[in-house]
C-alpha cells in the first residue's frame, strides 16, 4: 500500500517510520489523517533542527490552525522521522517557521540534550 500511495502522489514519511504501517495509510487515504501531495512540497533546509518533540509540537500546531489531524500519537511514540516533519512544516508555514532563519538555533537545554 505504501508505494501504491506514493505512486499516488502522497509525499510520506519512510517506510521504515513507526508512523507508517497499514492502518496509518488507511486513514491517509480516507482522508482521517493529514498527508500532503510530492506537488505541494515546500522545501527548505533547518541547519539545526530543534528536538523531535519540538518539531511535533509545531507540526500540530499548524495543522490546528487548519483543522486536520496528524495522526501522531506520544503514548504511542508514532512519530514520523525528523525530515518529514522539517518538511511538514516548511510547507504548512510556506518556508516561513523560525526554525528557518538563518540565526537559528535550537534552545540551549535541548542542544546539550541531543548531544549527549
Amino acid at each position: 500500500m505504501y508505494e501504491l500511495m506514493i505512486r499516488d502522489g502522497y509525499y510520506l514519511p519512510d517506510e521504515s517510520s513507526k508512523f507508517v504501517n497499514q492502518k496509518m495509510l488507511q486513514k491517509i487515504r480516507e482522508k482521517k489523517v493529514f498527508a500532503i501531495q510530492q506537488r505541494e512540497v515546500f522545501f527548505r533546509i533547518c541547519a539545526t533542527p530543534p528536538s523531535k518533540s519540538i518539531l511535533v509540537n509545531k507540526y500540530q500546531e499548524y495543522l490546528g490552525r487548519i483543522n486536520q489531524a496528524s495522526g501522531i500519537e506520544e503514548a504511542k511514540e508514532n512519530f514520523p522521522d525528523k525530515q518529514y516533519l522539517i518538511l511538514m512544516i516548511a510547507t504548512l508555514s510556506q518556508g516561513n517557521d523560525a526554525i528557518f532563519n538563518k540565526n537559528y538555533y535550537p534552545p540551549a537545554n535541548q542542544k546539550r540534550q541531543s548531544q549527549v
